[in-house]
Order: structure tokens, then sequence, then C-alpha cells
């Protein structure tokens, strides 16, 4: 199949902008920034050379930083030599020296080409589908159904393997209590909620804890880690937490008082026992030497009267993994519960991971920063194509040179998708 280096919403809408020369550039860069806070939301403080009087009066702002701002577009009322760009809506909040905005041209509005890009992306077939592989799903104890990972994921699967081992050392089994790290947490060794072994740590927060360490035990081993890149672990609360909330983490003090590494847990659904893989930086790493504890924090209140449960916790080396492939009579997809069913009579070994082995649909991306997984020489020909049919008449001579040249620049962008395209056998689609 073709490989292609994935590009953003943001990039391919910039390459338009400047393909059609639409984006301006006054101040040397594809992008402004702000050089002043305003205490009002209609206005944009940019102290750079080139503005005049109403030079960009017409033109459109697009918004492309993090604040409660991005991706909102506004029509310049004003603009005089002071740099300031006078809005005619209201943005979110005001702005300030973090602001980043694009500038475009009065007759392409940015809007315009958002919507066309998206437009191109959905026009695609299965046939440019982006190569996936998941891990999050992990094998338990007569385990045989599985929830699919995010849609956002993968969409079809060819092959589904298990880990069958990998370089590790286990740090906690989760069969014995772990200490309490502040009185507003108690632990508990806990045999009726487990996901491997016979128990895990349970962990309840009270109503004066507010975050910080929770509670941490003793680690197994030789307490030299370093050479291994990842902790894993099983972890389960009982209301749904967003990812960073809680962290595991490894310590060469016995009171869990200064980890070397505190590193942030996925999202987490309520009452739903999640496999977290955590990277290890590299100076995490190297200084993972006399580990005696692992511990769970938490960076804010997890609330009142949840339950924390962790188990089977481990450090891995990434790359020394082998993987055994099932045989496609051993499992199937149902669709109606968009689950991994194994068949009766299949042996699912316990404990370990699963690798799902697929295809990623072309989808329109959830941000502007987000990958698009599609070839960028499709996506920049195509979106030129359709913007340049979609703007308004100028004038029939160049009304129709503009056509022509959208006939031609359409015709490298169907070049590219049939270039891009591979034949897809044996998948189950998830929909």
């Amino acid at each position: 199949m073709p490989i292609f280096i994935s590009t953003t919403k943001r990039q391919i809408r910039q390459n338009v902008g400047l393909a059609l020369g639409a984006i301006d550039m006054g101040a040397g860069a594809i992008e402004y920034t702000a050089t002043a806070a305003n205490s009002t939301t209609t206005q944009i403080t940019v102290a750079t050379a080139g503005f005049g009087t109403n030079e960009h009066r017409g033109r459109w702002v697009l918004i492309t930083d993090t604040s409660s701002n991005a991706a909102q577009i506004r029509r310049v009322t004003d603009s005089d030599t002071a740099g300031v760009l006078t809005l005619a809506s209201a943005l979110s909040s005001a702005t300030s020296t973090n602001t980043t905005f694009e500038l475009w041209d009065e007759d392409v509005p940015p809007q315009i080409v958002n919507n066309m890009i998206d437009r191109a992306i959905t026009s695609l077939s299965r046939k440019q589908s982006a190569a996936a592989v998941d891990t999050s799903l992990h094998t338990g104890a007569r385990i045989r159904t599985f929830d699919l990972p995010s849609s956002t994921s993968i969409s079809g699967v060819a092959h589904v393997e298990y880990r069958r081992s990998v370089v590790a050392q286990t740090l906690s089994d989760g069969n014995s209590t772990w200490t309490t790290s502040t009185s507003n947490i108690t632990v508990t060794k806990d045999t009726e909620n487990w996901r491997q072994q016979s128990a895990s740590v349970r962990t309840l927060a009270a109503a004066g804890f507010t975050g910080g360490a929770m509670a941490y035990g003793g680690a197994s081993g030789d307490g030299d880690l370093r050479g291994f890149t990842h902790l894993e672990a099983f972890v389960q609360s009982s209301s749904s937490h967003a990812a960073g909330v809680f962290q595991l983490g490894i310590d060469n003090s016995t009171d869990f008082s200064s980890p070397i590494a505190n590193l942030d847990v996925g999202a987490l659904d309520a009452n739903t026992w999640t496999h977290q893989q955590l990277a290890l930086s590299s100076t995490q790493a190297a200084n993972s030497t006399g580990i005696v504890t692992v511990g769970l924090s938490s960076t804010s209140d997890p609330g009142t009267g949840v339950y924390t449960w962790v188990n089977g916790v481990q450090v891995v080396r990434k790359g020394t993994e082998e993987w055994v492939r099932f045989p496609r009579t051993n499992w199937t997809l149902d669709k109606a519960n968009d689950q991994i069913v194994f068949t009766d009579g299949a042996i699912v070994p316990s404990y370990n991971m699963l690798r799902l082995v697929g295809w990623l649909v072309p989808s329109v991306p959830a941000s502007d920063t987000a990958a698009v997984l599609v070839s960028p020489d499709f996506l920049n020909y195509k979106v030129q194509a359709l913007v340049m049919r979609s703007l308004p008449d100028r004038g029939d001579d160049q009304r129709a040179s503009m056509l022509l040249d959208a006939e031609r620049i359409d015709a490298l962008a169907e070049d590219a998708r049939r270039k891009a395209s591979h034949t897809i056998g044996g998948v189950r689609w998830r929909s």
C-alpha cells in the first residue's frame, strides 16, 4: 500500500490558501500573532509593518490558537495603521498575546475551505483507508467478549493477535494491601473486584482529599528498572475520569515521598477495567534504580466516595514482544454490540495484551490539529478544485478560466487518489 505522511486540517487549509493566493502574509508568515492583549472581544492588536488604513477591511480572521476562541471565524470591519483589527462580531473571549490567526481574502472565506476539506475526505472509500493497529484490549480469566476500542482507532479488523511474551518485571500484583498516603484515603485489599490473580488494591477518597499521593506498596524485584520503557497496570474507578486525573508512579523512597516518575493514567469509564501502558521518558528510565515502591496519585479531587482499583503493575521493555495470531475461525465481530467475540472452543490465553491489526476509514478530523490519514496530495488538489468551483462569479472570462483550472487540478487529485488506493481483503468491518 502507498505510504504517506499524515497532515492536519490546518495544514491542508493553509496549503490550499497559499495555492489560491488567499492568505495574507504581510507579517512574513502564514499566521499572525497578536502583540498586545485587548479588553474587548471585537479587536485584535498586531503591531506589525504593512498595516494601512482599511487595508484588511472585509477580510476574514480565523483563530488558530487553543483558547476558547479556537476555530472561530470573524469578518474584519476596520483596520488601522496601529495594527488593530476590528471584528464584525464578538469572539468568545478577549484576545491576548497568545492569540494566533490566519487572515483570508474577502472572496475566499475560510469556512468554505474547511467545508470542502470535510467534503473531500468523506468522498473517499475504504480503498483509501490507513493501516491501523490497536493494543488497548487485554485478556483475563474467562473473558471472551471485548468491547471494541474507539472508532477513531480502527474501523475494520483483519487479524487478532495476543502477546505471548515480553521482557517484563512485576512490581505489584495487587494481592497485598498498600499503605495509605493520607488520612483522607482508605486502602483495602479487594478480593471481590480484580482483573488478574485473586485481588486488587482499592482506595476510597474521603471529603477532605483534594489531590496528591493516595497509596503505595512495596515494589518487588531487584529495583533496577533501567532498560524498561513502559509501566503497565489495570486501573478501574467507580466514576468516569478524563486522562491525567490519576497517576501511577515509582519511587526509590520507602514512603513514596518523591516519585522518580508519576505517569498520567488514561481516561477511565465508570466501573470498567482498562489496561494502561504508560511510557517512561528516557530520563525517568535512566534514573529508575533502587525502586522500592509503586504508588497511585491524583492530580485533582476525584470526588468524595470514589473508589479506585489497581491491579497487576509491571514494567515492560517495548520491542521485545512475541505476537501470536489467532486463527480467523476463533473470533468474530458482533456488529450490533460493537464487540470482538471469541467463538466456543477457542483457547484465549489469560492476562495477555491483544493486538488488533486492520484499517481506519478516512473520517473528518475532530479538531484543527488532529491528524488526517489521507494522501495530502489528493486533499491539496481536491480541495483547491472544490473551492475554485464554489467561488462567486468574478466575470465571465475570469470565471471560465477558473473553471478550466479547477478541471486540471481535479485531474491531479484523481491521479493522487488512484495512487493512494489499495486492495483490502479479509477484513471484518465494524459497520
